[in-house]
């Protein structure tokens, strides 16, 4: 019986595929440059591109080692990203930003320490250094945006024996409170916010969602006044209504169904990954699942390439366990 090939998107990989290049690291280095250079190389400090005629030194006693010709100054294949000066081989980095953007749920520590073989707190340190390079700060929302709020983390453990949680009820848990933009059809965005408040609402949102865009909400009253300025729709679930047709016009339906499907995909990774979330890390497991959910059309290779050489700075350990200070 003859078994026929896998038909894929021609920028997906597979996991075997990366394993092979990640094996060597000279193989490493060449995809590594590829994907972000893939017309030339550019200087990181003055911008010198090769495709403009600048002409750049590649060291062959090191290699990934490059220095331009124009300012005379070196870089790297990693100059300017989250892996500068990297201890860790790039063949590491390359199975786990694998492993973590095409997991749909995101993948634990315990699991990536026993997959790359190394040991728990080097698996718990590069996840994070890794979420920490999947941000979407820029994106702004526009079109239909629903707003929701959804309590993050797993709920309060009930004392042994059953019996009440002792966690407070109704809109006030120790749970962190979580504001969601989701743009149907669209990328979605996190905001953590302090409480349902007016203030807290129209801050996290007010920069997050353009001025033309169709607000849909629920019936929570704060919603008015938080988004005023914008055309606005409700739907008012405590009365048994979760879709109202036509509510905005031009065919424009009211509701959150498309919001309350990616509080779905929090509380998947919460309760079948990660079983707990400390309010300290929040913002980062928030920007993994905002991130790999607005890029799930997207091929293995070109998230592979948006997370490597994502701009931003390498995250010490000592930031990630002192309360974010370096």
């Amino acid at each position: 019986m003859t078994h026929r090939p896998v038909k894929r998107a021609p920028d997906n990989i597979t996991f075997s595929e990366i394993e092979q290049i990640a094996s060597e690291e000279i193989a490493c280095l060449d995809l590594f440059e590829r994907m972000r250079f893939p017309t030339g190389l550019r200087c990181a400090a003055c911008g010198a591109a090769e495709a403009a005629g600048h002409r750049f030194t590649r060291h062959r006693s090191r290699p990934g080692l490059f220095t331009c010709g124009g300012c005379r100054r070196q870089f790297t294949i990693t100059s300017g990203t989250a892996m500068h000066r990297t201890r860790m081989p790039l063949g590491q980095w390359l199975r786990a930003i694998w492993l973590i953007i095409a997991s749909s749920k995101g993948i634990s520590a315990r699991n990536l320490s026993e997959m790359l073989g190394v040991t728990y707190k080097v698996a718990w340190h590069l996840g994070h250094r890794i979420r920490a390079m999947m941000t979407d700060e820029s994106v702004v929302l526009s079109g239909v945006v629903e707003m929701d709020e959804v309590y993050a983390g797993a709920p309060p453990r009930k004392p042994h024996g059953g019996g009440p949680s002792g966690g407070r009820s109704g809109r006030s848990p120790r749970r962190p409170l979580v504001l969601t933009m989701a743009e149907r059809g669209g990328p979605v965005v996190f905001q953590r916010i302090v409480s349902h408040s007016i203030n807290a609402i129209q801050n996290a949102s007010h920069n997050r969602i353009s001025a033309d865009a169709v607000v849909s909400t629920d019936a929570l009253p704060a919603y008015r006044k938080a988004v005023a300025g914008r055309s606005h729709i409700t739907v008012k679930h405590s009365a048994g209504e979760f879709v109202r047709c036509d509510a905005g016009g031009a065919g424009i339906d009211a509701h959150t169904n498309t919001a309350e499907a990616v509080h779905a995909e929090i509380r998947r990774a919460v309760i079948g990954v990660w079983h707990w979330i400390s309010q300290k890390h929040l913002d980062r497991y928030l920007d993994e699942i905002s991130w790999r959910h607005n890029r799930r059309k997207v091929g293995h290779l070109r998230r592979i390439a948006a997370v490597l050489f994502a701009a931003g700075r390498p995250l010490p350990v000592r930031a990630l366990v002192n309360n974010g200070v370096a």
